[in-house]
């Protein structure tokens, strides 16, 4: 088949339909789905007999003849196809990573998403994209990882080659959603928006910041059993229970970022369940036909949206955030086992030379301090002697500079744990990973005690922070960073550490060059 020119075509893979939207630029030519099941053409007149095929693909059922006759019979010249996945079959996980250069993110994700994703990334194929997020006033990076098992893109491939078709992308089908409501200026760019969309039996709900998905749900309506009632109304309230149980699951995992306005994907304007579902939900719901998207009067099946938002993804244009059509990256190999962390007399002997000053402080300097302290206060009880005629207001003030005085010194610390943080940190960093410094903090005495009251917080001792700054190496640069995170990972699990600071987070990391060797420098915050 040669390409039409100008004509795209779009393919939206659906549990029990194929559903094809060819557009001509943006305008849409033709729309129509394919049932599976009895190879039937809806929309357009054409059928074709034949067995029953269930939803699904499968070697052993030959799927490729029906898009070949499907297309044939629509008249549809094009030879390339853009495919949207149904998000059934997509893996999608949010996670956050410390700030860091673009160039470094790679690596950093690939070992990363292996915590989130319950295979191993030779399976499958897999794209990302990273956003620089505020969290708590820290700069971080939001990935948002989409992947799909290569033996199921392979089946969905297979097919499409059998019908003599080229693949010009593969993305997942919310990224398809998205692309359709942008283009037809129906998605707010300014606010985070629910997209909901309602099917006989299942249900769909796609939050989107700025055009790209941050939560993508597909869940089933089935109404229990023994329920009285089971008609349109029940399955409405049952649809209602999802949405609201996906977005308190959405918005307990991210305290910053909410859902501030619901769109309703409907086949035909219904503005009364969009009304149903903004007075339990609690949030303004806009109801959008699916012939605001491809302009027709007719009731058309809703995943036609996916399709032509995959079919407008023009060859020679932007590609798609998410495509899953490129050569898969390659495995760079197995980590080498990291063993079980030890003492490294090496980095030792680095960090208590760095840190020495600080032990030697931690010994002398209460002594220095205490002695001081009595010298002051002998010497301000010498001064308040001295002064036999005093003023109310020359009382108030001289009370005030005494408590402030008497609360500073009686704040001071004689006791500190710096001795074992000196001494345990050094035995917790992994084979590969050095210290170059390291500073403990206690909060000021501003920040620990509440000035002029008589009830103060003494008793509550300031605050320590400790800030670790150093670099790990191994000639696999995914190592580096297991190296940094089986350090963080030993501090929390360290009984003392653990229990004195609430945080231990790794703040940055940055790939780097040390005297012709590449290591990865990192900084750890414990508060």
């Amino acid at each position: 088949m040669s390409k039409k020119q100008g004509n795209q075509l779009g393919l939206f893979w659906g549990e029990e339909k194929l559903n094809f939207v060819e557009v001509l630029s943006t305008s849409p030519v033709k729309a129509f789905s394919v049932k599976t099941g009895d190879h039937s053409v809806q929309s357009s007149g054409v059928s074709s007999g034949g067995k029953f095929i269930p939803a699904g693909v499968s070697d052993e059922y030959n799927l490729s003849p029906i898009v070949s006759n499907s297309l044939l019979h629509q008249n549809i010249t094009s030879s390339s196809i853009n495919l949207s996945l149904p998000a059934k079959d997509i893996i999608f996980r949010s996670f956050i990573l410390p700030w860091m250069q673009q160039s470094e993110i790679k690596n950093v994700v690939e070992f990363e998403a292996s915590k989130y994703v319950p295979f191993s990334l030779d399976e499958l194929y897999y794209s990302y994209h990273a956003m620089t997020v505020s969290i708590s006033g820290a700069k971080k990076i939001r990935i948002i990882f989409v992947a799909i098992k290569k033996e199921t893109l392979d089946k969905f491939i297979k097919v499409l080659l059998s019908a003599n078709l080229t693949i010009d992308s593969v993305e997942p089908s919310p990224m398809s959603m998205i692309r359709a409501l942008t283009l037809k200026n129906l998605l707010p760019q300014d606010k985070i928006v629910a997209i909901i969309q309602k099917e006989n039996n299942s249900g769909k709900i796609y939050v989107v910041e700025k055009g790209i998905p941050l939560f993508v749900r597909e869940f089933q309506l089935r109404i229990p059993a023994g329920q009285k009632d089971t008609g349109p109304k029940a399955l409405m309230m049952l649809f209602i229970n999802e949405i609201r149980i996906s977005l308190d699951y959405f918005n307990r995992q991210n305290n910053q970022v909410q859902a501030k306005e619901i769109i309703l994907i409907t086949t035909s304007g219904d503005e009364l369940a969009a009304k149903t579902i903004e007075d339990n939900i609690k949030l303004p719901v806009a109801s959008v036909n699916i012939s605001n998207i491809l302009g027709t009067k007719e009731e058309k099946d809703l995943d036609l949206i996916c399709a032509y938002g995959a079919a407008i993804l023009t060859p020679g244009g932007p590609t798609s955030l998410f495509d899953l059509s490129t050569d898969e990256i390659k495995s760079k190999g197995q980590m080498m086992s990291m063993g079980i962390p030890g003492l490294n007399i090496i980095s030792v002997l680095i960090t208590a030379l760095i840190c020495l000053p600080l032990i030697i402080a931690s010994l002398i300097l209460p002594n220095k301090l205490l002695q001081r302290s009595k010298t002051s206060l002998e010497a301000i009880k010498k001064d308040i002697g001295k002064k036999i005629v005093l003023t109310n207001s020359d009382i108030k003030k001289q009370n005030g500079e005494i408590r402030d005085k008497l609360n500073y010194f009686k704040n001071l610390r004689f006791a500190s744990n710096t001795f074992y943080f000196t001494a345990t940190i050094p035995s917790l960093l992994p084979k590969g990973a050095w210290l170059t410094n390291m500073s403990i903090n206690y909060s000021s005495y501003d920040q620990a005690v509440e000035k002029n009251t008589e009830q103060t917080a003494i008793k509550n001792m300031p605050a320590q922070e400790v800030n670790i700054s150093g670099y790990s190496h191994w000639e696999d640069k995914n190592t580096q960073f297991k190296i940094i995170n089986n350090f963080v990972k030993n501090l929390k699990e360290d009984p003392q550490i653990g229990k004195a600071f609430d945080i231990i987070d790794l703040e940055s990391v940055k790939s780097q060059n040390l005297e012709n060797y590449s290591v990865t420098a990192f900084k750890i915050i414990m508060k």
